[in-house]
């Protein structure tokens, strides 16, 4: 009973509209071949941000700005679709959307950097985040890690014990093994 506590919550669902519009964006942002999509997208995009390094060649580095880029949009598409079937207040009101939504923005102001005055590379760290956004398409990852969380609580009093226990033992040792040289 008590997890089932923990896990409710109230969420607003967005009302069905009646522009057809609305109705195909909703149904769209609502599918699951589109958050399949989006998650092997985001792992794609994980696996082009962790090849770049320091000296590679020009036509490497332009290889994966467009690479960067398609990704860039695909996810402001996506945020877009989203937010034209949920309607603003609906959108804005799941964390999930809210966290995608500030993802897209950061993404979208990396892709200016070299207009910018000042360096912005820790916003391209940030786009490291959204690997988080696989977790929301396989719940029994999400549900591991939720029941990895409530474990670790009582995993510091398991470290305490046994830190007490070898204190003890260490303390008995000493006195029983002092008088030997």
């Amino acid at each position: 009973m008590q997890t089932i506590m923990l896990n409710a919550s109230v969420t607003r669902k967005p009302q069905r509209a009646t522009n057809p519009i609305v109705k195909h964006s909703l149904t769209i942002a609502e599918s699951k071949w589109s958050d399949y999509f989006i998650s092997v997208c985001v792992f794609i995009n994980m696996v082009c941000l962790c090849i770049e390094y320091y000296g590679s060649p020009l036509w490497y580095n332009k290889m994966l700005q467009t690479i960067n880029l398609v990704f860039v949009i695909i996810f402001m598409i996506e945020a877009i679709i989203k937010l034209i079937g949920s309607g603003i207040s609906c959108y804005f009101s799941n964390a999930q959307n809210s966290f995608d939504f500030f993802l897209v923005f950061v993404s979208i102001i990396g892709l200016f950097e070299q207009f910018l005055p000042i360096n912005i590379t820790a916003l391209r760290v940030i786009r490291g985040i959204r690997i988080l956004r696989i977790f929301k398409s396989m719940h029994d990852l999400s549900e591991l890690l939720v029941s990895l969380y409530y474990s670790l609580r009582s995993f510091f009093y398991v470290v305490m014990l046994t830190f007490l226990v070898m204190f003890v033992f260490g303390l008995l040792g000493m006195h029983l093994f002092n008088e030997i040289d």
